[in-house]
């Protein structure tokens, strides 16, 4: 399947806003029980399509979330393909009530969109408010997302982008 690109093209800064643009305009509460509901990422684009929050079809066949993944959410294997980036969505969203990600600062860097952002969340056991800063390096090739990692700070993403 070609990626939907529409207006994205292949270009980096593009397809990366449109997967944060989805993510965005889907209410918290459906992505968090139709992520935590499905087996796959065809089960989980199928619930989302039925609902009219259809995924993009953005997402590479092989993406990667390595080991080092994404500040507070560690998996020793890393998540790997799009089963896999279906389960770290699913982990990462399963402990909060409410979430939201208000990216702040993106800058593309060859293939590579590095995104600030400001995080606000409520945990669903304990109702505890938390708020913090982060910076994803998101990676773009053949207009698809290849690879997703977060940094604590901006000088560390900064600090270790690769042309791959």
């Amino acid at each position: 399947m070609e990626p939907d690109t529409d207006d994205a093209g292949a270009d980096p800064s593009a397809v990366v806003g449109k997967v944060v643009e989805w993510f965005a305009s889907t209410p918290f509460e459906v992505l968090r029980e139709n992520l935590l509901a499905a087996t796959d990422f065809d089960s989980a684009s199928g619930r989302m399509k039925e609902l009219g929050y259809e995924i993009p079809d953005l997402i590479d066949p092989e993406v990667e979330i390595p080991p080092e993944g994404i500040a507070g959410l560690r998996d020793e294997a890393g998540f790997r393909g799009r089963d896999g980036w279906i389960r770290f969505w699913a982990a990462w969203f399963e402990p909060w009530e409410d979430y939201r990600w208000e990216p702040t600062n993106c800058e593309q860097v060859g293939d590579q969109v590095v995104i600030d952002s400001f995080n606000k969340a409520r945990g669903r056991e304990s109702g505890a408010p938390v708020e913090w800063w982060n910076t994803q390096v998101w990676t773009v090739r053949q207009g698809r997302v290849t690879r997703l990692v977060g940094y604590e700070t901006r000088e560390e993403a900064m600090a270790t982008l690769v042309s791959e």
